[in-house]
């Protein structure tokens, strides 16, 4: 991993507790609140994607749980599947974060 691609994780999930602690929300049994990480329109190896932007991203950081989410816990990085959740604007339209629920989380990394 390059030193730009660790900034920029860094960067976002720093985002997520930051938007956590500014937004207490009172997430609903097995809710998750998700800050999406950006899609890439540039390739490790310099190729340009085309409508990189109008792909949703598939990764994303933990902001908000509800209490039947033993598993995931707020700046975890996770894995959820492709169209799942529900957008929601994150307090004057700053951020967009997805509302998904336990069963769209694919993967969590530790």
């Amino acid at each position: 991993m390059s030193q730009v691609e660790t900034e920029t994780e860094v960067s976002i999930s720093e985002r997520a507790l930051r938007l956590a602690r500014a937004y207490p929300w009172r997430v609903r049994t097995d809710g998750i609140v998700v800050l999406p990480e950006p899609t890439k329109s540039v390739t490790a190896g310099g190729i340009h994607i085309a409508n990189a932007d109008s792909r949703p991203s598939l990764t994303g950081y933990v902001v908000a749980t509800g209490p039947d989410t033993k598993d995931v816990k707020v700046g975890d990085k996770i894995f959820f599947a492709q169209y799942s959740g529900q957008n929601l604007d994150a307090g004057h339209g700053e951020e967009k974060c997805v509302l998904l629920r336990l069963e769209h989380v694919r993967m969590v990394a530790k």
